[in-house]
This record gives C-alpha cells, sequence and structure tokens, in this order.
C-alpha cells in the first residue's frame, strides 16, 4: 500500500471515529438542559423583604424554566432620579438591571419580588425602552395593576423571536428612575462542531490533492516519472 493511501485511510479513520464521539456527547447532552439566566430556588415571603439569596442552578418545571427577578430600591449606585431598579437577588439592585439573557422557543416562568416597603413595581418584555400595553411574548406581570410592596407576581411565556429588547416596570415615570434592563434572546441553534468540520475538511484536501497527483503521473513522461519521489 502507498504512503498517500496510508495517509487517507488514516485520516478517514480519524474522522469517523471523532464523528461517533460528537455524535455521542450531543447524545448526552440533550440529557441536561442548558439555561443561560441563574435564578433562585426558594421564595420570600409575601409581607416581608426577602432575604439575600444565591444563585444556584435553573430548575425546569411543568411551568417552564423558574426565573427569578427582584425590584426595588437601589441597593447602590444611587444617583440623581436613579433610585429604582432590578436585580438577581434583593440586596444587589442595579440600574440598568442584570441582562436577561432567554432562548428562543424555551419556556420559562419568571417570578418577579417587589422588595419595596413604600411603592408598587411592574415588569414587561418590551421591544423599546418604553411602556407598552402588549408586552413582548406575553411576558408581562401587573402591568397595570402592579405588584404592591412585600408582594410578587410571576408569568409564564415563550420567547418566539431573536433579537435585542429591554425588560421595564410600568408604573409611570419609573423608567426614567432606572427601572429597565436588557433582554437578549438567542436562536436554539446547537453548537457548531468545528473539530469535525476542520478535520473533514482535511480529509477532503487530501482526496484533492491525491487526486491531482494521480492526474499529473499520468501525463508525465517516463523520463519524467524517473524524477518522482
Amino acid at each position: 500500500m502507498s504512503i498517500q493511501r496510508v495517509i487517507l485511510v488514516v485520516i478517514l479513520a480519524l474522522s469517523i471515529g471523532l464523528l461517533s464521539a460528537f455524535t455521542v456527547t450531543q447524545t448526552v447532552k440533550g440529557q441536561y438542559p442548558s439555561y443561560s439566566y441563574p435564578p433562585t430556588t426558594s421564595a420570600p415571603a409575601a409581607t416581608a423583604t426577602p432575604a439575600a439569596t444565591s444563585k444556584p442552578l435553573p430548575s425546569a418545571t411543568s411551568s417552564g424554566t423558574s426565573l427569578v427577578m427582584y425590584e426595588g430600591p437601589l441597593t447602590k449606585g444611587a444617583a440623581g432620579s436613579t433610585i429604582f431598579g432590578f436585580g438577581n437577588t434583593a440586596t444587589d439592585i442595579t440600574s440598568p438591571g442584570p441582562t436577561l439573557k432567554l432562548q428562543e422557543g424555551t419556556t420559562y416562568t419568571m417570578t418577579v419580588y417587589n422588595v419595596d416597603s413604600s411603592t408598587s413595581h411592574a415588569w414587561e418584555i418590551v421591544p423599546t425602552e418604553a411602556v407598552s400595553n402588549s408586552p413582548l411574548f406575553g411576558a408581562g406581570i401587573d402591568i397595570t395593576k402592579f405588584i404592591p410592596p412585600g408582594s410578587s407576581g410571576s408569568v409564564t411565556f415563550t420567547p418566539n423571536q431573536t433579537g435585542n429588547f429591554y425588560y421595564v416596570c410600568t408604573q409611570p415615570g419609573h423608567i426614567g428612575y432606572g427601572m429597565y434592563g436588557d433582554v437578549v434572546v438567542t436562536s436554539a441553534i446547537p453548537e457548531f462542531p468545528t473539530p469535525l468540520i476542520l478535520l473533514l475538511t482535511l480529509a477532503v484536501g487530501s482526496l484533492s490533492a491525491l487526486a491531482i497527483r494521480q492526474a499529473i503521473k499520468t501525463r508525465l513522461s517516463p523520463e519524467h516519472k524517473a524524477l518522482e519521489i
């Protein structure tokens, strides 16, 4: 067997092995959903200010992936009219609030806790940084009745388009007080198998080079063949 054929066999074997490993990896990954937004798992009492919580792994429920957000007075960075905001915990409320990363086609249940002691708030996803009576994806919580101080509200929704959006409080004037944050919805496309594509590209390139070499050999005269390596 010529050296070219040995190289070709090795490349094809590696390609098949890597393809099999990639298939097994994707099968295993499919058993464990991945989520972008870190929720909390325990709900504070409705009549008291929620205690600070850490960021445990997200949970998948029959109503969708659970997300949690807190709204109320800023815990840091208050300046001028910027006095309210959102946060992942009751002790880390900022303006703008943390970026909410979602995946198109995934169902979520968002619970928002109003940790303010005196002011009602609300929550919704909108296309622009402005209050709307028709929240995107139906993702709105008490947008006209508002969430009372020390209480919470929830909504289940499924993003059906990708893009960059906002979440805001619908209380009049509260966006100007700092109650907004970014929403990023990405497509549910599987990971691009870069190593596999590179290896297959190498295999195709090797096959092409071998074919060209063989074509050239058939056109060479006996004198030129004697000079081949």
